[in-house]
């Protein structure tokens, strides 16, 4: 029983091993991203949004939903009047 409780606990924590570290990102241009929308309109980013409010959470894993999801909601509770955008950058 106890060996079975002992691998998950290290997969997890071999699994937080790794780090990626920080980056900048101000001053630097959203790179060009084409794309469409779960409804089929075709976008252009950032150009679609120029001029305009716009927070763009990014899923770059699968795993990330759950933290955009909460994003998501928080700003919806705030009534926040800038557009929220989810792009997802993963295969599939």
């Amino acid at each position: 029983m106890r060996r079975a409780l002992l691998l998950p606990l290290l997969l997890m924590i071999m699994n937080c091993s790794s780090t990626i570290p920080n980056q900048a990102p101000m001053g630097k241009t959203f790179p060009t991203t084409r794309g469409n929308s779960l409804d089929g309109k075709a976008y252009l980013l950032p150009e679609d949004f120029s001029g305009k409010p716009v927070v763009l959470l990014i899923g770059y894993t699968q795993r990330s939903q759950f933290d955009l999801d909460r994003w998501i909601l928080g700003l919806l509770q705030l009534e926040s009047p800038v557009r929220l955008v989810e792009l997802p950058t993963i295969d599939g």
